[in-house]
């Protein structure tokens, strides 16, 4: 199981990194939005792990404020950009 869970927060981390480089390379223009919305599931899913680990209040942290960026991230690219 943490095998998948550890491929899974890779490809959002390559997701990422692609989102990242797209305007480098095409017309597209750079939206920080969907970094932050490749990226921020990565990191819920890694401090899951520490949490199955033992650790408690740093990963629950980390969650609440990768979330709250998910949300303004999510927010912008929805409503903002119309």
């Amino acid at each position: 199981m943490y095998k998948l869970w550890d491929r899974v927060s890779v490809t959002f981390l390559a997701a990422g990194f692609f989102a990242l480089i797209l305007p480098l390379f095409t017309d597209f223009p750079f939206r920080w939005e969907l970094l932050w919305i490749c990226s921020v599931p990565a990191v819920a899913v890694m401090r899951v792990k520490d949490i199955q680990n033992g650790k408690k209040v740093e990963p629950i942290l980390a969650i609440v404020f990768s979330v709250f960026i998910f949300g303004i991230s999510l927010y912008s690219l929805l409503w903002i950009s119309f």
